[in-house]
């Protein structure tokens, strides 16, 4: 259900908001040297992956019973082919119903194809196997086929040999640079093995050693342990070696710095900002213990010691996700939105789910005959072997047989000692340790598998038996008008051009300002083109429009800044825009590091509103959720973008990650005027109500830069607190703590006032370059912009 229904007083209610500023008689409004500010429908397509889509029904929904059940029936309707894209995909209790939905499809002659992120879904490999076979008993043809997004490129691979291998005691008596110079020359004789005709050009590789496994197996599952033991045990590294003045430290210091040596990982080769705050932290509490280590293994990492600048931007995007949701049935029936396949989901709150209980918006759509074009972008996707690995390749590269037998394995490389010292080989210690695990008992891939299948029948029967969904009885069907009038397309953010010819395509890391459309980040070209029509309309209609932001998470990236401040700082008339953003609380969301950084962009934000002397700015109220005393915990999880007249219903956050990283999916539409007035309704109901939802508007706008920094300072000094019990936080360490984040909170204040006060500067769609008077200002926008993405990029 979209809407609620509300009383007639709170109907008037409309989303009347404050004036900034009295409006002021318009005057002609100038939309820049290259069009009128109006998003045409030809700009519309140009931008779509689809063209326009022929709808015979639509829904919105933001119930999770409803969206579980319409997602379950759409699977059991389809006679001939099912595509599935998700960033999670659970092995909990309503994942475990669907996914035997998908083995039942198979069986009945279906053929599935499943794309899920390698990052958040290594972990369930085992299942992953499972519905493979389980899908293969079939007499009709059906099948279920796997690929994960993003696999480890042969540059990644490489360092991965590089850190999980040793080299001999002359090397390593001469020093760290010549026993650097030893393990890179057997690297590169150990990947010359693989053809480069079989690696796409030598992008990605299928080869693996015995420890380059374990090491990319515990990278992708979190584990620790399986990292540790990769690096330590395969790179001869031996942590009481690196105490602190040479005395043996206590077996729970040896972990601490084992730990240490994780967080170097993630802060040097991912480039992990929070890691990086997290380092610092480190450094201040534990500095005499934690230097030796840091130094290290701070030398050895071939990246930080810039060994490969093609590495170098592999693992900076490492965790680029695919953040698609779709599900799409016989061409026919297409479902996506925001939500993920686990309980958090498609749950009540109940004992079943974890911590949160997201409150989402999916959006059903029936199409009135087959149309190919979202299955085809799917297979595009699907078909990138640049980023994805099919399970048997990854099977090969990260085998996860010694991770989900660690102590085994472990067993294995003490056995090998002798081997190790008497070769002083990597090759045959590694070697060794793999045909040595082989022998010893050990849990199979089989049997992994069949405990995934028992397990997955398990939490199926408790869904069915324990849980009793109760979707809300309103419609949320959208009116036959808006259905009849509506432009509906279908759009993406992918990882590369999508002009380039299919199967040619070459992989685009992040975006650059202003060439959204050719660094494939339709959606949020499409975003920002909504901004600045919203405006144009308003402006010639003479009637109020609204923009909706009702999102998440929102951290601006550079070229969303650049567009929300032109409808402030004099670009754009949007005088007769009212701009709402309504998102998460520190208190409901369940990635409070955004809200740390994001406070003081909206700050930013707001400030420009209030400051800019322009009769044509737009207004603007900022508005958090909120949790009630003794009701479960709600978070927001939606993406649902009002933009004047049109909509953006789909995957993408209103934050960096969403533009620069990640890929993401949804529906563009315009001419829904019966669900834009109800979401509108919707929305004012819930604005009004104290108990959900709160203005922040005000507090964030009284609230001095400085004051918000020593909140920050105040609140993550509180959790080292809670954690520090031997008093490490000293005096000097607060202040190192201090300085920290007030220089981090600063820059992203500055940058964000900087974004603001940009003039925009249009690039025309179809075209690759501007008059020469613009392009120093053009220079500087993308600058600007392109560096505040790169900074905020690994919240």
């Amino acid at each position: 259900m979209y809407m609620q229904k509300v009383s007639a007083a709170l109907l008037s209610l409309t989303l009347t908001l404050p004036a900034v500023a009295a409006p002021i008689a318009p005057a002609h409004a100038g939309w820049g040297p290259f069009e009128t500010g109006e998003l045409t429908v030809k700009e519309i397509l140009a931008d779509s992956t689809s063209g326009a889509l022929s709808i015979d029904a639509a829904r919105v929904i933001t119930d999770n019973d409803a969206a579980f059940a319409s997602k379950l029936e759409t699977i059991r309707g389809a006679q001939k082919s099912l595509r599935l894209v998700y960033y999670i995909f659970s092995n909990d209790h309503s994942s475990s119903v669907l996914a035997e939905e998908l083995i039942a499809a198979a069986q009945r002659g279906v053929r599935v194809k499943l794309l899920l992120d390698y990052h958040t879904n290594y972990k369930h490999l085992d299942l992953l196997s499972a519905l493979e076979r389980e899908g293969a008993k079939s007499s009709r043809g059906g099948g279920i086929e796997v690929r994960l997004f993003n696999r480890p490129t042969r540059e990644v691979m490489k360092d991965a040999y590089f850190l999980s291998s040793y080299c001999g005691a002359p090397a390593k008596t001469a020093g760290i640079t010549a026993c650097s110079t030893e393990k890179l020359a057997a690297l590169e004789a150990f990947f010359q093995q693989e053809p480069t005709s079989k690696t796409l050009g030598g992008s990605i590789s299928n080869l693996s050693s015995t420890f380059m496994g374990l090491f990319l197996s515990g990278l992708y599952s979190k584990h620790a342990g399986a990292i540790q033991t990769a690096v330590f045990a395969g790179g001869d590294i031996d942590p009481k070696s690196l105490a602190s003045g040479g005395s043996a430290p206590s077996a729970d210091e040896v972990e601490q710095l084992k730990d240490f040596g994780r967080l170097v990982f993630d802060a040097k080769f991912k480039g992990s900002l929070e890691s990086k705050i997290k380092l610092a932290l480190a450094f201040s509490l534990y500095g005499e213990q934690v230097g030796p280590i840091y130094q290290i293994l701070s030398s050895t990492l071939p990246v930080e010691r810039e060994r490969n600048s093609a590495a170098k931007m592999d693992w900076k995007h490492l965790t680029d996700f695919t953040h698609h949701k779709l599900l799409v049935a016989d061409d026919l029936v297409v479902q996506l939105g925001g939500r993920n396949i686990e309980d958090s989901y498609h749950t009540q709150p109940s004992k079943l789910t974890a911590k949160y209980t997201f409150m989402d918006t999916d959006m059903w759509v029936r199409l009135k005959k087959a149309d190919n074009a979202v299955g085809k972008s799917f297979d595009r996707l699907f078909d990138f072997r640049a980023m994805t690995a099919d399970l048997k390749e990854i099977r090969q590269h990260a085998p996860n047989d010694m991770l989900k037998n660690l102590d085994q394995a472990k067993t294995a490389m003490g056995l090998c000692q002798n081997v190790k010292a008497q070769q002083e080989k990597f090759a045959s210690y590694d070697s060794c340790v793999g045909n040595t695990f082989k022998t010893l008992p050990h849990s199979s891939v089989q049997q992994r598998m069949d405990e995934a299948i028992e397990n997955m029948k398990t939490n199926a029967a408790i869904y069915r038996n324990d849980y009793r969904p109760t979707p809300l009885a309103v419609s949320d069907a959208l009116d036959p008008q808006d259905v009849r009038s509506m432009l509906l397309t279908y759009i993406e953010n992918v990882p590369f051009n999508r002009k380039d010819a299919v199967g040619a395509e070459k992989r685009i890391y992040g975006s650059v300002q202003d060439r959204d459309t050719q660094n494939g980040k339709s959606i949020h070209s499409l975003w920002t083109q909504g901004l600045r029509n919203a405006c144009k309309t308003s402006y010639d209609s003479k009637q109020k429009k609204y923009v909706i932001l009702h999102q998440g998470y929102v951290l601006f990236p550079g070229n969303l800044m650049i567009a929300l401040g032109s409808m402030f700082n004099g670009s754009w008339d949007c005088r007769n825009v009212d701009i709402l953003i309504v998102t998460n609380s520190v208190e409901t969301t369940d990635l409070n590091v955004i809200n740390f950084f994001a406070r003081h962009q909206l700050k930013a934000l707001l400030e420009k509103a209030q400051s800019s002397s322009s009769p044509g700015k737009a207004r603007i109220r900022i508005y958090e959720h909120q949790t009630s005393p003794g009701q479960p915990a709600l978070s927001l999880h939606s993406k649902v973008n009002i933009l004047g007249d049109d909509v953006i219903i789909g995957s993408a956050n209103a934050d960096v990650r969403s533009y620069f990283m990640d890929t993401n999916n949804g529906f563009f539409f315009r001419g829904a005027k019966q669900f834009i007035d109800s979401y509108q309704k919707s929305i004012a109901s819930l604005l009004s109500d104290s108990s959900r939802t709160k203005d922040v508007s005000k507090t964030l706008l009284q609230t001095s830069t400085s004051t918000m920094i020593a909140q920050d300072i105040a609140g993550l000094k509180a959790m080292i607190q809670a954690k520090d019990k031997k008093g490490r936080l000293t005096p000097a360490r607060e202040q190192m703590l201090a300085d920290l984040v007030t220089r981090i909170q600063t820059h992203v204040y500055k940058v964000s006032r900087q974004l603001l006060d940009t003039v925009w500067i249009e690039v025309p769609m179809m075209s690759d370059s501007v008059t020469s008077d613009e392009n120093e200002r053009l220079r500087l926008q993308q600058e600007i912009s392109n560096d505040f993405n790169s900074l905020m990029m690994l919240l």
